[in-house]
């Protein structure tokens, strides 16, 4: 009797049913060990920070309010600035030296907005750059930005690839048109600012978490 096709087929039988064990091990793999992730919350704050117009000859005012699970943010817009403006600021490194964003695919907010049916917001990413910027001058960093309408659900997904260099900055730097695409190699700030709304207003945002998702291998 001929034992070996029996045998064949044991480990074929074998192999078969180990694939059909890792096949679901590699997925989840794939899913979670796989993702790379950066999370800006109360746990992780990134010494956050709170500006407003006020410092650009404008009248709007602000305050932070930190709790175990948000970082709340009460803004009053008020006349006296071309843009009024009020905004939460996390450093994301010291100097010249930020934190690589291009990695990232999407970014995830986890917030509640409320105050005006006007429902937007600003996401504004800094990057520096030796050829562009300066130690200590915000402005002379790449403003990459982006404003949408925040969702009424509290959880919301959007990519990163929405994310422009701002006009007013390619042109104040005389960028060329080669180099006017969004950068996001040496990110020292995210910053969430109200959008464009008129004066008059009076907003919250109350922040529980920002993640940033990326693989590590795509």
């Amino acid at each position: 009797m001929n034992l070996r096709p029996a045998r064949a087929m044991t480990i074929v039988q074998s192999l078969v049913g180990l694939l059909l064990i890792l096949t679901p091990v590699l997925l989840i793999w794939q899913h979670f060990g796989m993702t790379r992730i950066l999370e800006i919350s109360p746990s992780h704050p990134y010494g956050v920070t709170i500006t407003d117009d006020r410092y650009e000859k404008g009248n709007s005012v602000s305050s932070l309010e930190r709790t175990r699970d948000a970082l709340v943010m009460h803004c009053t817009l008020r006349p006296g600035y071309s843009w009024p403006f009020c905004k939460i600021q996390f450093h994301m490194g010291q100097g010249s030296k930020g934190l690589d964003f291009s990695q990232f695919d999407t970014v995830t907010f986890d917030m509640t907005y409320s105050g005006t049916t006007q429902r937007k917001i600003r996401l504004h990413l800094t990057n520096f750059e030796p050829e562009f910027s300066k130690v200590g001058d915000w402005n002379s960093q790449r403003y990459n930005w982006v404003e949408f309408d925040v969702p009424t659900q509290s959880a919301f997904t959007f990519p990163l690839n929405v994310v422009r260099t701002a006009d007013w900055w390619v042109s104040s730097h005389n960028v060329p048109l080669e180099k006017t695409y969004a950068r996001l190699d040496n990110v020292t700030a995210v910053e969430i600012s109200t959008g464009s709304v008129p004066p008059g207003q009076s907003i919250m945002i109350e922040l529980r978490s920002i993640r940033f998702r990326g693989k590590w291998i795509s």
